[in-house]
């Protein structure tokens, strides 16, 4: 009976860092996802303002940047 508590405590524990895992995998899967989504709503901005006559090629170059510096620090943090 003891080995089976003992078992059953080794099942437990490895269930708890599996659980762990997966939530920690999830998270960065969603922080993943947000970081797209953001991505993608820039981009979109910036198309529609390479279409206006107010901003020159150096601004949208500007903007362009503006997201790399933001998605590469992302990944530094990683």
């Amino acid at each position: 009976m003891v080995k089976d508590n003992k078992t059953s405590s080794e099942r437990i524990k490895r269930l708890k860092e599996l659980s762990e895992k997966l939530s920690k995998s999830y998270q960065k899967v969603e922080a993943d996802s947000d970081k797209l989504k953001w991505v993608t709503s820039n981009l979109a901005v910036i198309i529609e303002k390479s279409k206006c006559d107010l901003y020159r090629k150096e601004d949208i170059v500007n903007f362009l940047e503006d997201i790399v510096c933001v998605v590469e620090d992302g990944e530094e943090d990683e």
